[in-house]
C-alpha cells in the first residue's frame, strides 16, 4: 500500500513539474537566452540559443518577411502581436543623424541606438568586409533597440527595422541578430549603354539600402558613350547625356552615409570605341575620326598598348577619376578584347615578338600589368574582367595582384 502511494505521488510530482515546465519555459527560454546588451556578444553560439529538446516550444519558424533573411529570429512563443508605427523617434548618446525616413521627434515608439563612441559617421567610408553585424531588440509595442560595432551595422539594422515596418503583425518580444554572409553584395548599373538620370541613381541607392545591398558598381565607358566628365580629356564624354563630377562626387556621399561603397568601371583596352570619338590617336587602327557605336554587341575598336602615350593619358584620366571615387578598388573592364586590329597591325604585331609575348593574350596580360601598376601608385587595387578566349566565351572573374 505504501510503494502504491509513494509510486502515485512521485508521478504526481513528476505530471506537475512538466505541466509548470510547459507553462514557464517559454519565459524561462527567453530571458535566458535572450540577447545580451553587452556589445561583445552579438550573436550567441548556436548550440547555446535553445536546450534541444526544448527547441520546438522556444522557438518556431518566423513568418516575418525580411530580405535578406536574418542570420537568427529570435522570439518566445508567447507573445503579442503589434504593428510598428509608420514614425518613430530614435534616441542616441551623439547627434548624429541617420539616412532613413520614419523619424519623427514627436513620435510615441522610441528606438534606442547604440553603438561605440569612437565611431565618426561623417568620417566614414564602407571599406569591403567592414562589420555589418547588427542587434535588434523590439520588447514592447513602444520601445525597441538597436546595436552595432559600426555605423554600417546601426545602418543595416535600420533597414531591417524599416522593413519591418510593413508586417501587419509583428510578434514581440523579437530579437534579431544579423551579419552578412557576403562581403560583397554588388549591384552593377551598365549606364553606358543605357543612360540612368542622376535622381534615378540616387532612388536605386535608396532601395539598396532597404534590402542592405553594399556596393554601386558603374560602368561608366563602353562603345556605345562615355557617360563621366573628364576635366582632364573633355573630348571623352558625351556632350548630352553624362554625369558631371560634381554630381558623381554627390552620389558617393549620398552612397556613403547609406553604408554603401561606389566603385567605378571604365573599360580598356577593349569597349573603347567613345573613346576615339574624341581622341582616335589611342586607337590601333590609324584613323583620323570614330562615330559612337549604336549596336550593342562586342566590336573590334581596341587601344593601341604598344605606345607609351597610351600609359601617359590613363595615368592622368585615372588620377583625376581616384579624386572623385574614394573606394579602394577601381573597375578597368578587360573582357572580350577581339585581338583583330592587333594582328592587323604591323608595329603591334612587331612588339608582341620582340618583348616575347607570344600573341595577343600576352599583349593583353602586359597592358594589365602596366594598368596595375599605375593604379597601385594611385592607392587602387585593379579589378578585371578577363576573356582567355572570346571564341569560347570561358570568361572569368581574377583580381590582379
Amino acid at each position: 500500500m505504501l510503494k502504491a502511494i509513494t509510486t502515485v505521488t512521485c508521478l504526481t510530482i513528476v505530471f506537475l513539474y512538466c505541466f509548470l515546465l510547459i507553462l514557464t519555459y517559454p519565459y524561462v527560454c527567453w530571458i535566458k537566452y535572450r540577447p545580451s546588451d553587452v556589445l561583445s556578444n552579438f550573436e550567441p553560439s548556436s548550440d547555446a540559443l535553445l536546450v534541444p529538446q526544448f527547441r520546438r516550444i522556444c522557438s518556431k519558424n518566423s513568418q516575418i518577411n525580411l530580405m535578406p533573411v536574418p542570420s537568427n529570429i529570435l522570439f518566445s512563443t508567447r507573445t503579442k502581436f503589434i504593428r510598428l508605427p509608420s514614425k518613430i523617434q530614435i534616441q542616441t548618446k551623439s547627434s548624429y543623424s541617420f539616412p532613413v525616413s520614419f523619424i519623427s521627434s514627436n513620435a510615441s515608439f522610441i528606438l534606442s541606438i547604440d553603438f561605440p563612441s569612437d565611431i565618426e559617421p561623417n568620417h566614414f567610408y564602407p571599406e569591403l568586409a567592414i562589420d555589418e553585424s547588427y542587434q535588434l531588440n523590439i520588447t514592447s509595442s513602444h520601445r525597441a533597440s538597436l546595436t552595432a560595432q559600426t555605423y554600417a551595422g546601426i545602418i543595416r539594422g535600420l533597414s531591417t527595422f524599416e522593413q519591418l515596418q510593413n508586417e501587419d503583425q509583428l510578434p514581440i518580444p523579437l530579437s534579431i541578430f544579423d551579419r552578412p554572409r557576403f562581403p560583397w553584395r554588388g549591384l552593377m548599373l551598365d549606364v553606358s549603354r543605357h543612360f540612368i538620370p542622376y535622381e534615378i541613381l540616387l532612388q536605386t541607392v535608396d532601395y539598396m539600402q532597404l534590402v542592405k545591398l553594399n556596393v554601386l558598381h558603374l560602368h561608366l565607358s563602353d562603345d556605345q558613350a562615355f557617360r563621366f566628365q573628364s576635366k582632364e580629356y573633355p573630348n571623352l564624354h558625351d556632350s548630352h547625356r553624362f554625369y558631371t563630377q560634381i554630381q558623381m562626387k554627390n552620389l558617393v556621399e549620398y552612397a556613403r552615409i547609406r553604408a554603401i561603397r561606389v566603385v567605378p568601371e571604365f573599360d580598356v583596352p577593349a569597349h573603347t570605341g567613345s573613346w576615339f570619338v574624341g581622341y582616335p590617336q589611342l586607337a590601333s587602327t590609324g584613323k583620323d575620326s570614330y562615330e559612337l557605336i549604336q549596336t550593342w554587341g562586342v566590336h573590334n575598336a581596341t587601344m593601341d598598348v604598344t605606345r607609351e602615350e597610351i600609359y601617359d593619358f590613363l595615368e592622368k584620366f585615372f588620377f583625376e577619376v581616384t579624386q572623385i571615387f574614394p573606394d579602394e578598388y577601381f573597375h578597368i573592364g578587360g573582357d572580350e578584347c577581339v585581338p583583330y586590329e592587333w594582328m592587323e597591325s604591323e608595329h603591334i604585331r612587331k612588339f608582341i615578338d620582340e618583348n616575347k609575348l607570344v600573341d595577343h593574350q600576352g599583349l593583353q596580360g602586359y597592358f594589365t600589368k602596366r594598368i596595375e601598376k599605375i593604379l597601385t601608385k594611385l592607392n587602387r587595387m585593379c579589378f578585371v574582367f578577363f576573356s582567355y578566349s572570346i571564341h569560347y566565351f570561358l570568361f572569368f572573374f581574377v583580381q590582379v595582384k
